[in-house]
């Protein structure tokens, strides 16, 4: 969604434009509907599931007939502004994602729950040229429209978790053969597969193994970032190994992977504060291989000074 909300003709005065010159397509409609998506945390962070002090993310879509996006954004830690809503249709409108052209629907449909935003839209809906019309859908409608995107949702929960289980799987097998720029490439699809699930509204049960499936993912490519020949970065290294953690805080791989990187950069103390806070967790403090690598770089760091 962040990609997509960043498309449509750059150059285009959404301001200035004449909306009212627009050609209406017969026979066609628009949809302004609403979505949760996640949290955002500390920093900034997106998180799928609710802590205390988390705000709400909340995606916003312009869609057509035919289920083509035809704008998107998405409101970072709460409801969506009406300001916000109207620049949204005025992208569009004039602006919207390729391969769409500006045109203007016969019907535009707001969805319910946005209904509170329409004196805002209002102006500017009813400027447009007729035969252009505009309502907000109905409660019939919009229970019509859960149930179909209930459907969808699970669609897409199955595909994106069928994909990302293939691509992490060809992945491995990079891995095991020493190639980092395959791994990387695959570990990457899959990530991508499976964050496109969880967008899906999936089950807190699916929620649940698709974080669990992209922690793994995020700590497989960080390996791949640390294998020995041409793109070797134990910087991303270390990065996807945070990530891995944020997804699954109690994966041992994803700090076993920091430590590592940590280590590549010449940081051992930091290796040992990861390692740490590792063992420090009820679920990993009895981790054999997590203590045996922490005895060994509190022993190899004992006597050094690091910068």
């Amino acid at each position: 969604m962040e990609a997509l909300s960043g498309l449509g003709e750059p150059n285009v005065d959404l301001e200035g434009f004449d909306y009212t010159k627009l050609k209406v397509k017969r026979g066609t409609f628009w949809v302004m509907q609403m979505s949760a998506d996640g949290f955002v945390g500390p920093n900034d962070q997106y998180f799928n599931e609710f802590k205390e002090g988390y705000r709400p993310n909340f995606q916003v879509i312009i869609y057509d007939g035919m289920s083509n996006f035809r704008a998107t954004d998405i409101s970072a830690g709460g409801l969506p502004t009406s300001s916000m809503l109207l620049t949204l249709l005025k992208k569009a409108i004039a602006s919207p994602i390729p391969p769409n052209r500006p045109l203007l629907p016969e019907l535009f449909l707001i969805a319910l729950k946005l209904s509170p935003h329409v004196d805002s839209l209002r102006p500017f809906l009813d400027s447009l040229p007729a035969p252009f019309t505009w309502r907000v859908e109905t409660p019939e409608e919009a229970a019509e429209v859960a149930s179909g995107v209930h459907e969808q949702n699970a669609k897409g929960v199955a595909r994106g978790w069928s994909s990302g289980q293939t691509e992490k799987s060809l992945g491995n097998k990079a891995l095991a053969n020493n190639d980092s720029q395959k791994a990387v490439a695959h570990y990457t699809e899959a990530i991508e597969s499976l964050q496109h699930a969880m967008s899906q509204n999936p089950t807190k049960e699916e929620k649940k193994s698709i974080s669990e499936l992209i922690s793994v993912c995020f700590a497989n490519r960080s390996a791949a970032w640390m294998l020995q020949g041409r793109g070797v970065d134990p910087k991303k290294a270390l990065r996807d190994a945070e990530e891995a953690d944020i997804w699954n805080e109690n994966y041992i791989k994803a700090y076993y992977r920091q430590a590592k990187s940590h280590q590549l950069l010449g940081q051992t103390t930091k290796a040992i504060e990861v390692l740490r806070g590792a063992l420090a967790r009820p679920t990993l403090n009895n981790d054999k291989d997590l203590g045996d690598y922490f005895k060994e770089l509190e022993t190899s760091n004992e006597g050094i000074n690091e910068s």
